[in-house]
């Protein structure tokens, strides 16, 4: 297996390594239409010119991040929009820190209990252990009938616990059904974008998947292009322009799909070399979204490619396996791979006749 090593000019140059077709992970199991789900240990022929090399590129560092540009925020953003952090935590980190409220609010009620002396029936007023065990009880509604409030005191304290711990279990409750009940997508985008000829036409190619193995209905999908560029009073910015792709619509989505953007004259893309993209700060973002079939609900999602993610002169591995039987096999264990394509064949992108860059308004 081969992998990546940037020269100092700007080019890719193929490296031998240790990993995997599926970079160093385990391989994902395969989408199968028309049968059941299984693992394929089949060898599947990558590619007719075995002189040409297959690389897997390194999973991204930021595949785990849900936004698109990492900016520096405050910590107060979690005290001001308390919900939907809470929504956007992890699972681990969500049930940590209800775990942690639970035991907070119990251990502060057990030390009021404990500091007002003999207001427990049937506790150890000199016992912190049955305060608290008296002020679980009374956050849950438990109630076993052992130990009792005792006194005005003790009475208008289990009020206000009571309270509490109806407000606690319902905010922990709708938290809770919101994460389970919210949709989320599957989609798995390649993690790196070609360019290389399609029609005869210099093109922008990646691929998308959904690994849930369930249709996605009108699925609707948009490519811009971010580029730094300069105006006419010196002031450097940031533009979006559109980039149009060969089909844009998708009335079912079931297996992949592969996004090709034309750089033809109408392209942002157009006249642009690798270095013209790396001194622009180019970034390409595509989002999706379209009707889950298992939901029944409206999904989004939406991935980058920065020049790094881009791979010249090269082309992305079939992973579309026909079978005897008539079902078709989607391979996930390739679906990130590529081939660079031979020397012989022409550049993809290349300087527009006139010489010059063609920038959109």
């Amino acid at each position: 297996m081969y992998n990546l090593e940037k020269s100092g000019g700007g080019s890719f140059i193929p490296k031998r390594s240790n990993l995997s077709s599926s970079g160093g992970q385990l391989p994902q199991p395969l989408v199968e239409l028309g049968k059941t789900q299984q693992r394929d240990r089949t060898h599947y022929p990558l590619s007719q010119n075995a002189a040409m090399p297959i690389i897997t590129p390194p999973p991204r560092s930021d595949e785990l991040a849900s936004g698109l540009i990492h900016l520096n925020r405050q910590r107060s953003m979690y005290l001001t929009d308390v919900y939907a952090s809470l929504l956007k935590m992890k699972w681990r980190y969500l049930l940590l820190l209800f775990a942690f409220s639970y035991l907070a609010i119990n251990a502060t009620f057990a030390t009021v209990y404990f500091a007002t002396g003999n207001c427990i029936k049937g506790a150890d007023p000199n016992s912190w252990w049955d305060a608290f065990h008296f002020s679980v009880q009374t956050l849950s509604t438990i109630g076993y009938g052992g130990m009792t409030p005792m006194g005005t005191t003790g009475d208008s304290l289990v009020a206000i616990q009571s309270w509490l711990g109806i407000l606690v279990v319902a905010l922990f409750t709708g938290i809770v059904f919101s994460k389970f009940a919210r949709p989320t997508a599957r989609i798995q985008f390649s993690r790196v974008a070609v360019v290389h000829n399609y029609n005869g036409v210099p093109s922008l190619v990646f691929r998308l998947a959904n690994e849930r193995g369930s249709n996605i209905i009108e699925a609707n999908l948009r490519a811009t292009i971010l580029l730094e560029e300069r105006t006419a009073e010196g002031e450097t910015m940031r533009k979006l322009h559109d980039l149009k792709v060969i089909r844009q619509f998708h009335p079912v989505l079931i297996m992949s799909w592969m996004v090709v953007h034309p750089i033809d004259e109408e392209s942002p893309l157009y006249g642009l070399t690798e270095e013209d993209m790396q001194d622009r700060f180019a970034r390409i973002i595509v989002s999706m979204s379209g009707v889950d079939g298992i939901f029944l609900q409206v999904t989004h999602t939406h991935y980058h490619y920065n020049t790094e993610h881009i791979i010249w002169n090269a082309k992305l591995v079939n992973v579309i396996k026909p079978q005897e039987d008539g079902s078709v096999i989607l391979d996930f264990r390739h679906f990130h791979d590529y081939m660079p394509l031979s020397p012989e064949s022409p550049m993809c992108c290349h300087i527009s006749s006139t010489g010059s860059r063609r920038d959109e308004g």
